[in-house]
């Protein structure tokens, strides 16, 4: 790889926004005043354009790379000074020295990473000839420095909210399967036990599955873990836009439904129960088939219920299911004793 691709690799890295942010706007104004100049820019070096990230005095512009300015800096590694555009060999041919152009004098610093690659620089214009010293270079170091710890200070942000959110995803979702954890589940079965219910039932399910342990005896954890990422994956299909589901632990799941009436509820039930025992489970050397047993409570505007109440119940119904044969689902009705 030649440096100019590990250079625009680099660049690709600190995902630099073409949006204008205060921030950069106010350390290109703060150039433009220290060094008495009408204009400064940020500029980036792209891969065949050089655009600019802040502009003071004028527009953002995006111009082909062989014609700007700040590619030349870059390539040499030199902080370019040019007191009159229109003459100096380097930039007398370029669009920014044409008579149209209010520019007449550059000073340019260069934005260079803790690696030492160059992404762009932090410049200032005039729109007359003049002699730039050693003090307006120094400032603008020290400003093209602010802008690289800026752009630094972005990916660290972002570095740290991309952990919070893996951080709360893993609190809150099971790895393995996807679903919801058993403590997000069971934070939102409080909050929809004590907001007000509307017409709908809640019916909270206990899944089961059967004979799992006979699983990870035979055919060794892993395929224990694909059989629960499966069928983690299947409930997830089938509980959309009816409710949650979540892993509880094991091979447990929960489902938290809401529906009008108990026929369609049972529909989607009896569904989801052969949905799951017709399931062809690939595993490393074979395929195998499981069931599960489901144990269901409800809960209705008019019950008084709580959370322990409406897992023990549910507890029980898959217990009953598991005594009448497994494969089946059972509903208790004591919802509210």
């Amino acid at each position: 790889m030649t440096h100019e691709e590990d250079r625009l690799k680099v660049l690709t890295k600190y995902q630099i926004s073409k949006l204008p942010e205060s921030e950069f706007d106010l350390l290109t104004r703060v150039a433009a005043e220290l060094c008495h100049t009408p204009y400064a820019f940020i500029s980036i070096v792209d891969k065949d354009t050089v655009w600019t990230k802040s502009a003071y005095g004028t527009e953002n512009t995006e111009t082909s790379r062989a014609e700007d300015l700040c590619n030349f800096a870059i390539q040499d590694g030199i902080n370019l000074t040019i007191e009159n555009l229109r003459t100096h060999p380097i930039s007398r041919n370029l669009p920014i020295a044409k008579e149209n152009s209010p520019y007449q004098c550059y000073l340019g610093a260069n934005l260079i990473t803790s690696e030492g690659y160059r992404l762009g620089s932090l410049c200032i214009l005039d729109d007359h000839p003049r002699i730039l010293t050693d003090v307006h270079l120094q400032l603008l170091n020290q400003l093209a420095k602010q802008v690289m710890a800026l752009f630094e200070l972005k990916i660290k942000s972002e570095e740290l909210a991309a952990a919070y959110l893996k951080m709360e995803r893993l609190a809150n979702y099971d790895e393995l399967t996807g679903l919801l954890g058993r403590r997000a589940f069971l934070e939102l079965l409080e909050k929809q036990i004590v907001r007000p219910m509307k017409a709908e039932t809640l019916y909270f399910v206990f899944l089961d599955l059967d004979y799992f342990k006979s699983i990870n005896d035979t055919y060794g954890h892993d395929a224990g873990d694909e059989v629960l990422r499966q069928i983690g994956e299947k409930i997830s299909f089938s509980v959309q836009n009816k409710g949650y589901a979540c892993r509880f632990g094991g091979e447990e799941f929960c489902l938290l439904i809401f529906d009008s009436n108990d026929d369609s509820f049972q529909e989607f039930m009896e569904s989801l129960r052969l949905q799951i025992a017709e399931m062809n489970i690939q595993l490393a050397t074979r395929s195998i088939n499981v069931t599960a047993s489901f144990g269901v409570s409800k809960m209705q505007s008019q019950d008084s219920m709580n959370i322990d109440l409406l897992i023990k119940i549910a507890d029980q119904a898959v217990y009953e299911a598991k005594k009448l044969g497994r494969n089946q689902v059972v509903y208790h009705t004591q919802t509210n004793k």
